[in-house]
C-alpha cells in the first residue's frame, strides 16, 4: 500500500495492470482504483477480469471503474472485449446481469455507430457474432442496412443471421439482398433465402428462383425447389432426365440424385452404369439413389464400393451400410486395403471398421498394420489411435472368436508385430498379446 502513496512513484498503465493481478487483495484493489483514475480504454480487459475477483472490494472497484468507461470514445475497445463481457454470465462471484444490460444499453444508445458497424466485419468470429446479435436485438440500424453489412462478413454465422433477418424487410422484397443470399457459399443461408421466396406464393419470381435451384450443389436446397415446382405445371422429372446423358459433372450429379429422390425405379439400371465413372463425385451419387430405389439389393454394391480408391465413395458406402444395419465382416474388407494407396485410404478403412464386431475389427487393424510402410506417418498415427480405441472401448465383452476369425488373426499377427515394435508402441502389442492369451490365441 505504501508503494501507491509514494509521491515520487509514477505507475504507468502496464504496471498498474500487472499490479491488478498481484497476490495481495489490497494491492489489486488500489491498482484497480488507480486504473479508474487513468480512464484509459486499454484497461478494459483487466477491469473485466477483476470483476470476477475473489475479494469483494476488488470486484466492486473494478465494476465502478468499468462502468465509467462506457463512453463513445471506448467503443472500439468495448467491441473487442465483448466475448470477455459475456463470459461474465458464467462467473459465480458476480451478478453479471446489470453489467451486461448496461453494456447493451450503451451500444444501443451511446456507442460510436461507425465503430459498431465495423464490429460486424471483425476478423474474430465470436466478436462479429456478438456485435451482430446486439445490433439485431436492439434494432440499432434499419433491417436492410443490417443485412447489407452482415452479407459482407466472412463468417458464415453472421451471414446466416442476415438471412434470418430478411423476413423483417417489408414488401416488396429487396431483390439485391435476396440475390446476395441466394448466391451465398453457405448452404443454410441459401436455404433461408429460397424458403422465404417460396413462402411468398406462386409468383413468377419464385418459380424462376426454384428452377435455378434445381442444380444447387446442396441436396437440401434442391429438395425445396423440387417440392415447390411439383405443385406447378413445370415438368421436374423431364428436366432432370433430359440432361442425364449430355450433362456436365455438376448437373449429372443432380440428375442422378433426382432419380432417387423422385423414386424413378425404372432408371435403376441406368444410374448403376455410373458406378464405374472416372469421376469420384459421380460414382458416389448413384449409391444414395440406388439405396432409395432398391434397399434390399444394395448391400453387395456397397461392400464393393468399400474398395473404391476414392475416400468420399468409401465413406458414402459406410454410411449407407450403417443405415441398413449391416454388421461389417472382415471378409468385406479383404483385398480392399491392398488395392488403395492414396492418402487417407487407411484412415478411411479404420473409421469404417468401427461398424464391426470385436474380433473382425482387431483383425482388420492387424492387417492394416502389416501393410503400412515406414514412410506412411499419417496412416501410422491413425492406426495407433484406433488400436488404443479398440482396447479401451471394444475389448470389454467376453465373446470368443470363431475359428475363421482365429485363423485370420493368426495370419496377420506375425507381420503386424514388426510394425508395432518399429513404431515403438510395443506396449500396445503387449496388451494385444495378453488379450490373445486370454482366449488361447497363439501368437508366435
Amino acid at each position: 500500500m505504501t508503494l501507491f502513496e509514494g509521491t515520487k512513484l509514477n505507475f504507468d498503465l502496464n504496471h498498474l495492470i500487472e499490479l491488478s493481478q498481484h497476490r495481495s487483495g489490497y494491492t489489486r484493489e488500489l491498482a484497480v482504483k488507480r486504473l479508474e483514475n487513468l480512464n484509459d480504454p486499454k484497461a478494459i480487459p483487466a477491469l473485466i477480469e477483476r470483476m470476477n475477483d475473489w475479494v469483494l472490494q476488488v470486484r466492486q472497484a473494478a465494476k465502478k471503474a468499468f462502468l465509467n468507461l462506457l463512453v463513445p470514445e471506448c467503443t472500439a475497445e468495448l467491441v473487442s472485449a465483448l466475448p470477455q463481457i459475456y463470459h461474465l454470465k458464467s462467473c459465480k462471484r458476480l451478478k453479471s446481469t446489470p453489467i451486461i444490460k448496461a453494456v447493451e444499453t450503451f451500444f444501443s444508445k451511446k456507442a460510436d455507430r461507425k465503430l459498431l458497424e465495423s464490429g460486424i466485419l471483425h476478423k474474430r468470429c465470436n466478436i462479429a457474432i456478438l456485435c451482430t446479435k446486439i445490433i439485431i436485438t436492439y434494432k440499432i440500424f434499419p433491417a436492410s442496412q443490417i443485412v447489407h453489412l452482415c452479407q459482407q462478413s466472412k463468417h458464415n454465422i453472421v451471414r446466416l443471421k442476415a438471412a434470418e433477418l430478411l423476413q423483417r424487410i417489408s414488401s416488396p422484397l429487396n431483390v439485391r439482398l435476396i440475390s446476395a443470399a441466394l448466391n451465398d457459399k453457405f448452404t443454410p443461408v441459401r436455404k433461408k433465402a429460397i424458403q422465404l421466396i417460396l413462402d411468398k406464393g406462386d409468383t413468377e419470381y419464385a418459380v424462376s428462383v426454384a428452377k435455378n435451384s434445381l442444380t444447387d450443389h446442396s441436396s437440401t436446397v434442391r429438395m425445396l425447389a423440387v417440392n415447390y415446382l411439383k405443385k406447378t405445371s413445370f415438368n421436374v422429372e423431364g428436366y432432370y432426365l433430359s440432361s442425364i446423358d449430355n450433362a456436365t459433372v455438376p448437373k449429372l450429379k443432380c440428375a442422378l440424385w433426382a432419380i432417387g429422390f423422385l423414386s424413378l425405379k425404372s432408371y435403376n439400371n441406368k444410374i448403376a452404369l455410373y458406378l464405374d465413372s472416372e469421376f469420384p463425385s459421380i460414382r458416389k451419387q448413384p449409391l444414395r439413389s440406388l439405396y432409395q430405389l432398391d434397399e434390399e439389393n444394395i448391400k453387395q454394391i456397397l461392400i464393393e464400393r468399400l474398395k473404391d480408391n476414392s475416400l468420399g465413395v468409401r465413406q458414402a458406402a459406410v454410411r449407407l451400410l450403417a443405415q441398413i444395419s449391416y454388421l461389417l465382416d472382415y471378409k468385406d474388407f479383404q483385398g480392399g486395403f491392398k488395392q488403395v494407396s492414396n492418402k487417407g485410404s487407411y484412415s478411411s478403412l479404420l473409421r469404417v471398421g468401427r461398424n464391426m464386431n470385436k474380433w473382425d475389427r482387431i483383425t482388420l487393424l492387424l492387417a492394416l498394420a502389416s501393410n503400412i510402410k515406414q514412410s506412411q506417418k499419417t496412416e501410422s498415427t491413425y492406426l495407433e489411435k484406433e488400436i488404443s480405441i479398440w482396447y479401451k472401448n471394444f475389448n470389454r465383452s467376453g465373446v470368443q472368436p470363431t475359428s475363421q476369425q482365429l485363423a485370420s488373426i493368426k495370419d496377420n499377427l506375425v507381420e503386424a508385430k514388426v510394425y508395432l515394435f518399429h513404431h515403438e508402441i510395443n506396449s500396445i502389442y503387449s496388451v494385444l498379446i495378453h488379450t490373445f492369451k486370454t482366449y488361447h490365441i497363439k501368437h508366435n
